[in-house]
């Protein structure tokens, strides 16, 4: 998760990033970690990106989220979280859909929700 400026929020071009480079794992690697720059971990979808987004690109955003998570779980290696700072919405679950969490002591977690509409 390489974009601090806008605190490694989950935008589309993110996940498609993400789920690239799961997708690029070699039969010899033997774990994948998550990790960020910056100091959050994730502050969850680009809400700046779901708001000026059609109902039908939204579905597509959050479709893609589920892809992520559900890639996560089915990779043929562990899936690690390197977490350092906040880790929020679904960033958040980002993390717990990691097979393993590795925090620092700055580590923050949250599922505030929204209301946008």
């Amino acid at each position: 998760l390489s974009n601090p400026a806008k605190r490694n929020a989950l935008s589309l071009e993110m996940l498609n990033q993400i789920i690239e480079n799961i997708e690029s794992v070699t039969p010899v690697s033997r774990c994948i970690v998550i990790q960020s720059s910056g100091s959050v971990f994730s502050s969850g979808h680009d809400l700046k990106e779901l708001a000026a987004s059609s109902q039908e690109m939204q579905h597509t955003i959050f479709n893609r989220c589920n892809d992520l998570m559900v890639m996560i779980a089915n990779s043929p290696v562990p899936v690690m979280a390197s977490v350092d700072g906040f880790a929020t919405a679904a960033g958040c679950q980002l993390v717990a859909a990691c097979h393993m969490a590795l925090c620092s002591e700055t580590s923050k977690f949250a599922t505030p929700g929204v209301n946008i509409g």
